[in-house]
């Protein structure tokens, strides 16, 4: 048997179902398997969100897993520890391309190993240019393996580091999987002139925490607006017309809500023990989803609301499992700056 399909189905999918595979690393990652109608590993977990891998056609499956596993093999080389077997590089791979998929992708691994393929080929990105904000640099960054895509959008103002976005193309679809702002020390000049973001709507309307009320639109970052407009025009510069944004994964929420009892045990055994850990650190967790998940949502509703050629076409866990949207040609925006920063992007011509 071929080692990737070997390891995967020998180890990945046995230690899956118990929630842990140890590869170097221990990944929390738990989902049951199904191949060809016959259940391989289950999983009684009701306290999870446990996805099924549902096999249909192992033959095109396993010819898209081993195409899958040996691109990300060349293409993450640079990123593995030295000291890492190859045993261990494959079953890394194997194990962590699954915390990247919805539960629909759980039900089409077919269609999902075809995208995850197609994200490898993404257009080169080398852009600098005067803006409002400053010398804008936009490039296209490889990632690391356990992050959500292999390539990601970096927006630099002025040497200031603007929020990551962690994207793919898949087909006539771009796909946003997060927009994340670790930069807290940015240049106070460059912050007030990112507020221009709030120019063309009422942020004076009252505050709702449900996303079906349109004025619920003014709790969003303005430099996570900015990275959101930026890469809606990169990717529409590559012909895509549909937008796709994941919200919820549910391979990573377990693994945050797997790693609590283990927490727990290690406070334990240090006589750290708070028999209210577990409650409270699940429902912070919880919490800290569905703000992150709201604010996600919130950002692209609010480009919706700027711009004339952006359409929402169906809110997740509402319409559909993803957030859906459409980018038309004919732009028009009642935000001057968001205006100026999406026209910068299309006006460059960096296709290959």
């Amino acid at each position: 048997m071929n080692l990737v399909l070997d390891i995967f189905y020998k180890e990945v999918i046995k230690e899956a179902s118990k929630g842990e595979i140890d590869s170097y690393l221990i990944y929390n990652v738990i989902f049951a398997t199904t191949i060809e109608n016959k259940l391989i590993t289950n999983v009684v977990k009701p306290e999870l969100f446990v996805p099924t891998l549902l096999i249909k056609n192992k033959a095109a499956f396993d010819k898209l897993l081993i195409m899958y596993t040996n691109m990300a093999y060349e293409f993450y080389k640079d990123k593995f520890p030295e000291d890492i077997s190859e045993h261990d590089k494959i079953k890394s791979i194997l194990a962590l391309l699954w915390s990247n998929a919805t539960s629909e992708d759980f039900k089409d691994p077919i269609m999902y190993l075809q995208k995850r393929i197609s994200f490898f080929n993404l257009d080169n990105l080398d852009i600098e240019a005067d803006s409002s904000l400053g010398k804008l640099k936009i490039n296209l960054i490889k990632d690391e393996l356990c992050n959500e895509t292999p390539y990601y959008l970096e927006i630099k103002a002025n040497d200031n580091m603007l929020p990551k976005v962690s994207l793919g193309i898949f087909d006539d679809t771009g796909y946003i999987y997060a927009i994340q702002n670790k930069e807290k020390n940015r240049d106070k000049t460059l912050n007030r002139q990112m507020y221009k973001v709030n120019v063309g709507i009422n942020l004076d309307l009252e505050e709702s925490d449900n996303i079906m009320f349109p004025e619920n639109l003014k709790g969003v970052t303005p430099s996570t607006l900015i990275s959101a407009t930026i890469a809606l025009a990169y990717l529409k510069n590559l012909g895509v017309s549909k937008i796709a944004i994941p919200v919820f994964l549910p391979v990573r929420w377990n693994s945050k809500e797997l790693s609590f009892p283990k927490k727990y045990q290690y406070m334990q055994k240090r006589g750290q023990d708070n028999p209210n850990y577990l409650k409270e650190a699940m429902a912070h967790h919880e919490e800290i989803q569905r703000n992150l998940s709201d604010k996600f949502i919130r950002t692209f509703r609010r480009l919706d609301y700027h711009f004339s050629n952006i359409e929402i076409n169906a809110l997740p866990f509402i319409h559909a499992e993803d957030m859906l949207m459409t980018i038309d040609d004919d732009v028009d925006c009642n935000n001057p700056l968001l205006l100026e920063l999406y026209q910068i992007v299309r006006q460059k011509n960096y296709r290959k």
